[in-house]
């Protein structure tokens, strides 16, 4: 039952001849149904957009809070998603184990090397490193990493299969320690690995487990 219609009820019985079918007070009921409608609507649109997923419309407003209204114009709607929960869910860190979770998040994977400068009691062949590069981190990244279209989470006209590395590189940038240099180094694929229960691990230039289960 519509507003419209609840307020005909309301209407004294004898007093006012009504007619739905029209005249001025027909109209009068109508247009203000019309209005209790739409604010009923809205409503129940606020309620779905208490999280990013429930109402698209709703989308540029939590990346206005959240400072990413920019970054978002030449992105998809997926891309846009991925960057606004990374930047909820954050809760900070320095390590290198950090940042490629992060990375994964965002579905890429990374790996991250540091480095060391060249000192008495190097080896033989190590690179001349100078002091400033303890302040260089390389992120090695695969060349081309794949965004497919995702029904729920991608937009009616965006293409089926989008790659680049922006969304990786600007989320890398806004949260690198202030001390940091970041390299990117896009070649190889490092090793991501899914076991059978889901759970996700790394492995590191050392082949070490990096574990994010």
């Amino acid at each position: 039952m519509t507003h419209a219609e609840l307020l005909s009820l309301l209407l004294p019985p004898v007093s006012y001849r009504y007619s739905p079918e029209g005249g001025r007070l027909t109209a009068s009921i109508k247009a203000d149904g019309n209005s209790l409608d739409k604010a009923m609507l809205d409503g129940v649109a606020v309620i779905d957009g208490i999280t990013p997923y429930g109402r698209a419309d709703l989308l540029v407003d939590w990346e206005r809070i959240y400072g990413l209204a920019d970054a978002a114009r030449q992105r998809t709607i997926q891309e846009r998603l991925a960057a606004l929960l990374q930047r909820i869910n954050e809760d900070g860190g320095l390590s290198r184990e950090y940042f490629i979770f992060l990375a994964l998040n965002l579905g890429f994977s990374i790996n991250i090397a540091e480095f060391s400068p060249f000192k008495v009691g190097s080896a033989v062949g190590q690179p001349l490193y100078g002091d400033d590069w303890v302040f260089a981190w390389r992120i090695n990244a695969p060349e081309t990493t794949l965004v497919p279209f995702r029904v729920g989470r991608s937009a009616v006209g965006e293409p089926l299969m989008k790659w680049g590395n922006e969304l990786l590189e600007a989320a890398l940038k806004a949260l690198a320690p202030a001390h940091t240099v970041l390299q990117f180094a896009y070649a190889g694929d490092p090793s991501l690995l899914i076991d059978e229960e889901g759970d996700g691990f790394l492995l590191d230039e050392d082949n070490d487990y990096l574990d994010f289960s």
